[in-house]
């Protein structure tokens, strides 16, 4: 028989990024005249910035300025908000249960920064894998724990 395992998503799933990441995308917004509420912003997190944007964002202005509004997010949190990341409550106890897979479209310095904080980044049992995906070009993370 098969051995089961459970996949996750690791950012914000078995992190608590979520308002981290809203914070980021609000302060990067600000800076180019969007004022947008927070729990606005954060129903849309989750998302890439080709598909987040588009919620807040006139396409010209998009055009205009969506990369640079896209790469000042990426500096705010990973400059001042990334380290204040927590894994959420029993998190790291699923590891010592399960086979678990975590899947990632994040940075591999994010996703090793998460394997640190769930308190598996030294285990000889992991695997990464990176696939690009079909889907508007993206890679994808895989680790698997056994």
């Amino acid at each position: 028989m098969p051995e089961k395992a459970i996949v996750f998503d690791v950012d914000g799933t078995l992190i608590d990024s979520v308002d981290l990441h809203t914070r980021a995308w609000q302060e990067a917004l600000k800076e180019v005249g969007s004022h947008i509420q927070f729990a606005e912003l954060r129903s849309q997190i989750g998302k890439g910035a080709d598909m987040f944007l588009p919620s807040f964002l006139t396409q010209e202005k998009i055009e205009r300025c969506g990369k640079k509004v896209s790469k000042r997010q990426e500096e705010i949190f990973n400059t001042g908000i990334f380290s204040q990341a927590t894994p959420l409550a029993s998190a790291p106890q699923l590891f010592s249960r399960w086979t678990v897979v975590l899947a990632s479209s994040g940075k591999r310095r994010e996703v090793d920064h998460h394997k640190k904080l769930l308190k598996i980044e030294n285990s000889s049992t992991w695997r990464s894998v990176r696939k690009r995906c079909n889907n508007r070009n993206r890679i994808l993370t895989v680790s698997i724990w056994c």
